[in-house]
């Protein structure tokens, strides 16, 4: 929970935000809380209200117009060797990101190699002596690495004039990685630094996602104990890269203001030798079924113990279905009407309860599956009162009719989002590009997914609430001070209550 202190911040950063929103042209209305949007397309159309209006005989400032939503999908083409390469081009703003993604078995993730593979690709593109740190830093790099189910991300943000260099340098970096005993024991460093975290920070979330998605699921978070995360030696990282880092398994992702001429031909001259595997490793093992776990046929609730903790962490989460299912649409509205910041658990536990300063709900999704998960930090004394409220909420949005008012908000938050009519259409090209290619979506996903949300009515989101948010299967993780909270959970008669194990 945010202290009083933040709280003033946040009211100081939005009172600016109203005062500059004249003079920075917003493509949304202030009310939508959109931020400004800095974009090549064509400007919105301005507003003016008209010349007799006033504030008595009007209630308010019109809606400001957005901008078009930009309704074309990324370019793809192929390297010789089959590297594919995702484009989209944006000259609006001197930047590049560039992300370079590999496909592996998800048996995988069951160990810390993966994950210490992309912290060693990050480590050592750092420090190669071809392309000193010196001048990464001069051209604004950024670089990044992530470890997903079965997806291993390593890219970077860069200034434009300086693109084709480092993306020439980046690309080197990854066709013939060099790691040194440097690069592994920064990433065992990172990977021990968050299990000490965790096990100081009781994680409801962690202990959620153990529970839906069972033990050996790739996609849940995992912590590693100690002799596992010291076990890899760099042979285990080089065997790694030998089994995986081939053309078919390799995707390329870039955005921003770049030529891509330049590109493909820096692209082509690193990767394009890459060998070809006949067929890709990545995808000969066929999925394990507990890929694609069955739902949770009974609703639980876990305690993480949290002992003389003054706050709890709520974390309450649902099967849901695979990326390409038809109901993705209908669950991000779903998300909305919940946890948005005029939602109904955030007007119910923020503004009516007073117990948190916010409700969050997020949608996971990896290639064969996905879970919806609602997410908040609450006063201790508060704990049981909301877990009640958040079950209460989530069972009335799938019974009760949605009213159109507050569906027609909610369709425009999540337009402004995920099909770039607001905010940054540069961070949304890159999160497109990057869930297109580990999530195995068509090109134009996201253009039918804006399409899809116009055409939804208030009872598609309903029986989709009804469908995936189902009381009698949630999985509940609280952490908390059993003393506290263990009797009247079980009072509640959610589920069966019990203790977590540790991590």
């Amino acid at each position: 929970m945010r202290t009083v202190g933040s709280q003033h911040g946040i009211v100081w950063w939005l009172s600016m935000i109203l005062a500059l929103a004249p003079s920075v042209g917003c493509a949304g209305s202030v009310s939508s809380y959109a931020p400004a949007m800095l974009t090549d397309r064509a400007p919105a159309v301005p507003v003016v209200a008209p010349a007799a209006a006033t504030d008595q005989d009007n209630d308010g400032p019109p809606p400001l117009t957005r901008a078009p939503r930009n309704d074309a999908p990324p370019s793809e083409l192929h390297l010789s060797n089959g590297v594919r390469v995702l484009f989209v081009e944006r000259h609006g703003l001197p930047l590049v990101s560039v992300g370079f993604l590999l496909r592996f078995d998800p048996s995988e993730a069951v160990n810390p190699v993966p994950d210490l593979y992309a912290r060693a690709m990050k480590s050592s593109a750092q420090r190669s002596p071809r392309t000193p740190y010196s001048f990464l830093a001069a051209a604004g790099v950024t670089t990044y690495a992530s470890c997903n189910t079965d997806v291993l991300v390593f890219g970077a943000t860069m200034l434009a004039p300086h693109a084709t260099e480092v993306i020439d340098h980046l690309s080197s970096a990854l066709a013939a990685p060099a790691f040194g005993s440097r690069d592994l024991d920064l990433g065992e460093r990172d990977l021990l630094a968050h299990r000490a975290w965790l096990r100081k920070n009781p994680s409801a979330h962690a202990a959620v996602q153990r529970m839906l998605l069972g033990d050996p699921h790739p996609a849940r978070v995992r912590v590693f104990d100690v002799e596992s995360i010291r076990a890899p030696s760099l042979d285990d990282l080089a065997r790694f890269g030998r089994a995986y880092l081939s053309a078919e398994n390799l995707t390329v992702a870039i955005v921003g203001d770049f030529r891509r001429a330049a590109v493909v031909s820096v692209l082509e001259a690193r990767l394009g030798s890459l060998r070809r595997a006949s067929p890709p490793r990545a995808s000969r093992t066929k999925l394990p079924p507990w890929s694609e776990p069955a739902p949770p046929a009974i609703a639980r609730v876990a305690i993480v113990p949290w002992r003389g903790a003054t706050q709890s962490k709520i974390s309450v989460a649902f099967a849901g279905p695979s990326p390409r299912s038809d109901d993705r649409a209908a669950l991000l509205l779903v998300r909305e009407l919940l946890s948005a910041f005029s939602g109904r658990l955030m007007r119910k536990i923020r503004e009516e309860q007073g117990a948190s300063y916010g409700v969050g709900a997020v949608i996971e999704w990896w290639r064969t599956g996905g879970a919806f998960e609602i997410g908040t930090s609450v006063e201790a004394g508060h704990t049981v009162a909301t877990v009640d409220a958040i079950v209460r909420e989530v069972a009335r949005l799938g019974v009760d009719p949605i009213p159109d008012d507050e569906l027609a908000r909610a369709k425009g938050r999540v337009t402004a989002r995920t099909t770039s009519s607001g905010g940054s259409p540069y961070d949304k090209d890159l999160y497109v590009l990057e869930t297109v290619a580990s999530q195995d979506l068509p090109l134009d996903a996201f253009v039918r997914l804006g399409r899809q949300l116009d055409a939804l009515t208030a009872e598609d989101v309903r029986a989709a609430a009804a469908r995936y948010l189902r009381t009698d299967r949630m999985q509940i993780a609280v952490a908390a001070d059993p003393a506290a909270v263990e009797a009247p959970l079980r009072a509640l008669g959610i589920g069966d209550v019990s203790i977590a194990p540790p991590p």
